[in-house]
């Protein structure tokens, strides 16, 4: 068991988000990289590219907690019943 909680799309099956829990915070995890925290983001992720460590800041600007929350919304609004 890896304590993760997966949201897959239901009408094509793809993975839309893994949810984790570092430290007592949630966070969500998508695919293409953007993810969402209510804790310390540098208590989750380590980001390294080969031997090299980036910069977390850099990261987080580039993947912002609203370009998630956006995302899911646009990508569930053509989906509505």
């Amino acid at each position: 068991m890896d304590h993760t909680l997966k949201l897959w799309d239901a009408s094509t099956g793809g993975l839309l988000a893994t949810y984790f829990v570092v430290d007592g915070h949630g966070v969500a995890y998508t695919p293409d990289d953007r993810f969402v925290t209510d804790g310390d983001p540098h208590a989750a992720f380590a980001i390294v590219r080969g031997s090299e460590q980036l910069s977390m800041d850099d990261f987080i600007a580039a993947n912002r907690s609203d370009s998630l929350a956006d995302e899911i919304a646009r990508s569930q609004a053509g989906k509505a019943p």
